[in-house]
């Protein structure tokens, strides 16, 4: 964390595209992109070191939300040990035998009252840091960002498609098409598997000159169907569209190599990729099934899965992380980091998560792509009933519907702009990828920076009722207080959990401003307890936050 300020002195016309903190490796990882250029840097710092406040009084009487730099001592220890050392510093003995034997958990040590600004990842300091940097106090007393600005990135677009009649085990289903298109060089790159029985695959591989033209012309004709209706600001939105999109379907041009080792079809492309081209961002719609499908299939093939996301020489590092399948998509959190200047980015995630306040019918690529371009997917259902029989069927068109899907998401990017936004939001909430989804992350990491840049220095993000209650203290308070211990758990578990699977957790109800609640509607017995007044937050920077979320 030292090194930071030096780091961003020398990119200091670069964006902060992506940080990475490699727990297994100890290696913290930035991704730069040059403004003028377009050239990329990927910088690495071996065994990193995190920041944390500690009170300079070494028995304070009180937690603070707040806490006066000036009272506080800035130490940095190495992240990978974090709280272990912070043990050591504030002097708690047998830290880690008490984590072994049960008796407290990691997370206790930010319980701590002389803990402040110490429970934030690595990842979220570094994007808090680089803000920093560029955010300035004006001659008013106010605060001004900019930020090296990149008015376009370098995107592409990934699918593979599956032979699902194999078997009906999806590890066994072997990768037949992988697919990547250049949004920058207009290009489709494509490696296909031969199969005797696709029908029509052999005319594609002898005469791939009148694929590619029959290709474009395809492309073309399906941009012009664009439509969102027949009113004039429908007709009108059509035509803004169609002028984006059409030079793209106009312009593409083909790479497509045919093999019988399913490995080079899902190894050639994706070194294409991660380790020649290097887009900014690689855009894969549900990401989840076609990045661990790639893995699974290239073990079973006896390949190391790290390679398939190797950047050039560099050391391989990847973690794909995909637990949380909450049915809300706008809720769903999935990990897909490597050690590579191409961010992965699951398009579906990214676009429901920044439209989290509507409500959609329908989530798939097709239907995204048909609100928001007003044209969707290649429609085989005129070809055939079951997708599971197209390239048996008609490859032709079952290649061309899969070179159809990435444009669609290459088409969705160019119309909502998602990944400009998001780049650029990491940087006004100060949290990383990882945590721009989650709105409470978010919205403390706001009210906190600002203070900060006034020396106000934030707690740790706990509940202060637990403040110093370690398991001793808990069970002598609980031998006169029978049902405490309970209580405390509870409070612990919905602190640290995944709120989605917290046993303790109650559904939230109505939202609102209790003091807007009409007296009318207070004389039901809809509420058990007396509605009291809220008592805003002092120097909250936000005030329609406070009725949203009055419990915080």
């Amino acid at each position: 964390m030292q090194r930071l300020d030096k780091i961003f002195n020398e990119y200091k016309d670069y964006v902060l595209m992506n940080t990475i903190y490699e727990r297994t490796n100890d290696v913290l990882t930035m991704v730069f992109k040059d403004t003028k250029s377009g050239d990329k840097k990927m910088v690495s710092l071996n065994e990193p070191k995190n920041r944390v406040f500690i009170t300079k009084e070494k028995k304070p009487k009180e937690w603070k939300l707040y806490e006066d730099r000036k009272n506080l001592d800035e130490i940095y220890v190495r992240n990978k040990y974090k709280e272990g050392e912070i043990a050591k510093r504030i002097g708690i003995k047998n830290f880690w035998d008490n984590v072994r034997e049960g008796k407290l958990n990691v997370s206790d040590i930010y319980l701590s009252k002389r803990l402040y600004s110490a429970d934030i990842d690595l990842e979220d300091n570094v994007i808090r840091a680089y803000s920093r940097f560029h955010t300035k106090r004006k001659e008013n007393g106010m605060f001004e960002s900019n930020y090296p600005v990149l008015r376009e990135f370098h995107i592409g677009g990934l699918d593979i498609e599956t032979d699902i009649n194999v078997s009906d085990n999806i590890d066994e289903q072997p990768v037949i098409v992988n697919t990547y298109v250049d949004a920058k060089m207009k290009k489709v790159f494509s490696y296909c598997l031969i199969n005797p029985e696709y029908k029509g695959q052999k005319e594609v591989m002898e005469d791939l000159d009148s694929f590619y033209k029959e290709l474009k012309e395809f492309l073309i004709e399906h941009v012009n169907k664009i439509s969102f209706g027949n009113s004039p600001s429908a007709i009108e939105k059509a035509e803004q569209v169609k002028k984006i999109l059409l030079p793209i379907a106009k312009e593409i041009t083909c790479d497509i190599k045919f093999t019988t080792k399913e490995e080079e079809v899902i190894g050639k492309v994706n070194n294409i990729v991660f380790s020649n081209i290097n887009p900014d961002f690689l855009l894969i719609y549900n990401a989840q099934f076609d990045i661990c499908h790639q893995m699974k299939r290239y073990d079973k093939l006896g390949y190391s899965p790290d390679s398939l996301f190797r950047f050039k020489d560099a050391n391989m590092y990847s973690y794909v992380n995909i637990k949380n399948q909450n049915m809300d998509f706008s809720k769903r959190i999935h990990y897909f980091d490597f050690r590579n200047p191409t961010k992965v980015i699951d398009q579906m995630l990214l676009y429901y998560q920044l439209r989290k306040g509507k409500n959609f019918a329908k989530y798939s690529l097709d239907a995204t792509a048909n609100r928001e371009i007003g044209i969707g997917k290649l429609d085989y259902t005129k070809i055939c009933n079951y997708i599971g029989d197209f390239p048996y069927v008609d490859y032709k068109m079952f290649l061309i519907y899969n070179i159809v899907d990435v444009l669609s998401m290459i088409f969705l990017d160019k119309i909502t702009q998602d990944l400009f936004a998001v780049t650029y939001k990491r940087f006004k909430a100060t949290v990383e990828w990882n945590k721009i989804s989650k709105s409470m992350d978010r919205t403390s990491a706001v009210f906190d920076f600002y203070p900060e840049l006034d020396d106000k220095i934030q707690g740790c993000n706990i509940n202060p009722l637990l403040i110093d209650l370690d398991k001793a203290n808990v069970e002598r308070i609980s031998r006169n207080n029978p049902g405490l211990k309970k209580v405390i758990k509870q409070l612990k578990k919905t602190a640290n959990s995944d709120r989605d699977k917290n046993p303790y957790r109650i559904e939230g109800g109505l939202v609102t401003t209790p003091n807007n609640i009409s007296d009318r509607i207070k004389s039901y017995e809809i509420y058990k307890i007396p509605i009291k007044n809220y008592n805003k937050f002092k120097n909250l920077i936000d005030y329609d936050a406070t009725s949203m979320y009055p419990s915080n």
